[in-house]
């Protein structure tokens, strides 16, 4: 998953550096672009992080892997399983 971020990040740099060489603009859009891209980031961390990590497991059925997902996505957001 580090890898996939570290590569995503990397392309989005390198797209603005290429976007900012070729089209001399003000910088005035790039903090609300980075809040948007680092918001999508976080989504997709929340969103298939639980799964990534749960696919490691075999054996199980679709409702014990329902349930790990579950657990783990408690787990990012600091949330108390009951």
């Amino acid at each position: 998953m580090a890898v996939g971020t570290a590569v995503l990040t990397a392309l989005f740099l390198s797209t603005l550096l290429t976007l900012s060489s070729r089209f001399p603009m003000s910088w005035d859009w790039f903090v609300p672009l980075s809040l948007v891209f680092g918001g999508l980031l976080a989504l997709l961390i929340l969103w298939k992080g639980p799964q990534w990590q749960v696919a490691q497991l075999k054996g199980l059925n679709r409702n014990e892997r329902f349930d790990r997902e579950n657990e783990r996505t408690r787990l990012i957001l600091g949330r108390q399983t009951s």
